[in-house]
């Protein structure tokens, strides 16, 4: 019999956005009878530790390939791409490429943008790059978990989200709260990706202390 794969939510935010949507991400791989761990990546700027995100345990590329199977990552756009703190982590990671340490564990991502055509769909699709260099297998949302194509098709109201990765829309200018609707496709792409990675029969992790 499988063990339960070990899933770590991983985000870096500014607004806060991706941290509120890892807590989501979280709830849906719950909802389908998992866990994860949330963590966030290391911050490039001063962090104001008074920020409730600044308060998660920072996570590098070492720790997460030894003590992980499988990641869904948090990543706000930055010009329809990584912003600089993804990259840097990824970048780091160069040892880990040597090894093959990624080789054969899921990932999957979501993002935030500050306006309708700001990278929903671009800065993940950049982090898929990244994630075949490592060898690893990308989950997406896609339109199958239930409840996804009838958010997804429908136009009542703007919302973010793609095949690629559930989304929100964020704004320094405006109060904007996550939807309804963003909030369900969140956590069905955590609920639909443990259900996949439950699957698998992932060989024993070596944690790292």
């Amino acid at each position: 019999m499988a063990r339960a794969p070990k899933i770590a939510v991983v985000f870096w935010t500014q607004s806060g956005r991706n941290y509120e949507m890892a807590k989501l991400i979280r709830d849906g791989i719950v909802d389908a009878g998992g866990s994860a761990d949330i963590f966030r990546v290391k911050e490039a700027i001063q962090v104001d530790k008074e920020k409730v995100w600044a308060k998660e345990s920072e996570i590098d590329p070492a720790h997460l390939a030894a003590n992980y199977d499988a990641f869904l990552m948090g990543i706000p756009t930055r010009y329809g791409t990584m912003p600089a703190q993804w990259r840097t982590f990824w970048d780091s990671s160069g040892s880990q490429w040597l090894k093959g340490s990624f080789y054969g564990k899921y990932a999957g991502a979501f993002t935030s943008t500050g306006t309708m055509g700001g990278g929903q769909e671009t800065t993940i699709l950049s982090a898929v790059s990244t994630i075949v260099h490592h060898g690893m297998i990308f989950v997406p949302l896609g339109y199958a978990g239930e409840g996804a194509f009838q958010i997804m098709g429908g136009l009542n109201s703007p919302r973010g989200g793609s095949p690629w990765g559930s989304g929100s829309f964020v704004s320094s200018q405006i109060k904007h709260d996550i939807t309804e609707d963003e909030k369900a496709l969140i956590k069905i792409q955590g609920k639909e990706f443990y259900k996949k990675v439950s699957l698998v029969n992932f060989p024993d992790l070596t944690p790292l202390a």
